[in-house]
């Protein structure tokens, strides 16, 4: 929940068809200074919110609900890899900024809902879709996956070492009791 509430595998195809047209998807986005992504952030918070609610209504008393937010999807660099992916670096820049609201407001929902979050995206960060395959966490369109021969990689989702490095995280959230 959260990415896919917001509608942000579409955005990263229209950026990347975008891109290679050289035209600007955050400018198909932002119109008189409202951003449509951010609002829609703003409709997936109280969903993920309420799944926090019926799942603490199901379980023990004592249940630890754990949130993990998302890994370093896109370079954290403002620029991106342009042509490597074919997004153009201002669209890139708020594109990152798109996954940074999304963490920020899972952790809200966590913290309002009284559960952990577990940071994934600290601990990933310089594995994003522009580094090379065997140390990419994240998957992108047209790139060799860093994923076992045969097996999937979905676009904008972690591979097996982002998973792994996820799991590392929450198996030491766990850990901290």
């Amino acid at each position: 929940m959260g990415g896919n509430d917001a509608g942000l595998i579409p955005l990263a195809q229209q950026c990347v068809e975008y891109g290679l047209t050289n035209r600007s998807c955050k400018a198909a986005h932002v119109r008189g200074g409202a951003d449509d992504i951010t609002a829609a952030f703003a409709v997936a918070e109280p969903k993920i919110e309420a799944v926090i609610t019926a799942v603490r209504a199901r379980a023990a008393r004592d249940v630890r609900i754990l949130i993990v937010n998302y890994l370093e999807a896109v370079p954290d660099n403002g620029r991106g890899c342009f042509p490597t992916v074919p997004v153009l670096p201002m669209d890139s820049a708020w594109f990152t900024q798109k996954f940074r609201q999304l963490n920020a407001m899972l952790a809200t929902a966590a913290r309002h809902q009284n559960a952990q979050l577990v940071d994934t995206y600290t601990p990933s960060i310089g594995h994003n879709v522009c580094t090379p395959a065997p140390t990419r966490y994240v998957e992108f369109v047209g790139v060799v996956s860093s994923n076992p021969a045969f097996s999937l990689a979905a676009p904008l989702h972690p591979n097996i070492g982002g998973a792994h490095a996820q799991a590392r995280a929450v198996i030491a959230a766990v850990a901290r009791r």
